[in-house]
């Protein structure tokens, strides 16, 4: 499982430590998760949400205005004229966190007006996530329904916006992108363990899903009924990494969601081989994408042979 950890090096009797902006705003997002999604067979405590609240605030601080540092780091300071205490705010003392930054509404209006990156999303869970913050922080949580509904939302917000705004930026370097990614690919798999952020997100992607019922089927990967196998496109629309392979998703929906075995239903094409999961060659377009005994959302109980790659039920009540 992967994790996330501050680079450490003994440094004299302590211990140094190397957590840059980018890893250290995705490090709170792996304590969100941790925090709301349990381990198997675990219950959710009240304190669970307490500190979800408290690293997710955390996160969103760090990466919005890390993604201004990528600007200039200028935007970052409270004061443009960088004056903190009466003196020149250096960029030698911004390093070593001599300076008052802006507040979270000048960050995101800063973004807006001078970086051009507009927040997608609900924008209005930030402000009720600061509102929980501070209650957190002075008097205790309460409303638990809502704060686990705010939470669901900035995730997917913060989400949303690394892979549109940040991960692709010049200024990003390879290994710390590399990096980060690994430690969102734990996120993305913790995601689905999370019953509110899973209720949310398909409640965003049913207008998306809804025209698809005979193309929509259970992703092998997060397990949600959000995989729309269209003609020589498969995508899920939950999966932070939408675009999939098409004969390695029919591979793993064969043998993750269908629970299917080689050896009960012997196929004619590669994947065939012993170990291998049961994908046939497709009939109509010679793919080897063609799983038998699929289950899509206008049919959940009756059986179909349905091509990944076609997009079609080859048999059953959607049959081309």
């Amino acid at each position: 499982m992967a994790t996330t950890r501050a680079d450490r090096a003994a440094d004299g009797d302590g211990v140094g430590v190397n957590l840059p902006p980018l890893k250290n705003g995705v490090d709170y997002l792996v304590r969100v998760v941790r925090e709301l999604s349990p381990s198997e067979g675990q219950a959710a405590d009240p304190l669970n949400l307490k500190y979800a609240v408290l690293h997710l605030h955390a996160a969103t601080e760090v990466l919005l205005k890390y993604r201004l540092q990528l600007e200039h780091w200028t935007l970052v300071l409270r004061d443009v004229d960088r004056k903190h205490a009466g003196e020149r705010v250096t960029y030698a003392k911004f390093r070593r966190g001599q300076f008052l930054s802006c507040g979270l509404d000048e960050a995101r209006l800063r973004l807006e007006q001078v970086a051009g990156v507009q927040l997608s999303g609900e924008t209005k869970s930030i402000d009720a996530l600061v509102d929980m913050r501070n209650a957190v922080q002075h008097y205790g949580l309460a409303a638990e329904g809502r704060a686990e509904k705010t939470t669901a939302e900035v995730l997917h917000l913060l989400i949303s916006f690394l892979h549109a705004e940040v991960l692709n930026h010049p200024k990003v370097q390879p290994e710390e992108r590399e990096q980060v990614e690994e430690d969102l690919r734990y996120v993305g798999s913790s995601l689905r363990r999370i019953d509110r952020y899973v209720a949310y997100r398909l409640k965003q992607l049913e207008p998306a899903l809804a025209p698809h019922p005979d193309q929509r089927l259970t992703c092998p990967y997060c397990r949600t009924e959000s995989l729309l196998a269209m003609p020589d496109s498969v995508a899920c629309l939950f999966c932070p990494e939408s675009s999939m392979d098409i004969y390695w998703t029919a591979a793993a929906y064969a043998s993750d969601v269908l629970r299917l075995d080689w050896r009960s239903q012997p196929t004619s094409g590669p994947f065939s081989q012993p170990a291998q999961p049961p994908v046939d060659d497709c009939p109509v377009c010679g793919k080897t994408a063609l799983v038998r005994g699929a289950l899509t959302h206008s049919s959940p109980t009756t059986p179909c042979d349905f091509c990944f790659n076609c997009g079609q039920a080859l048999s059953g009540p959607a049959a081309i």
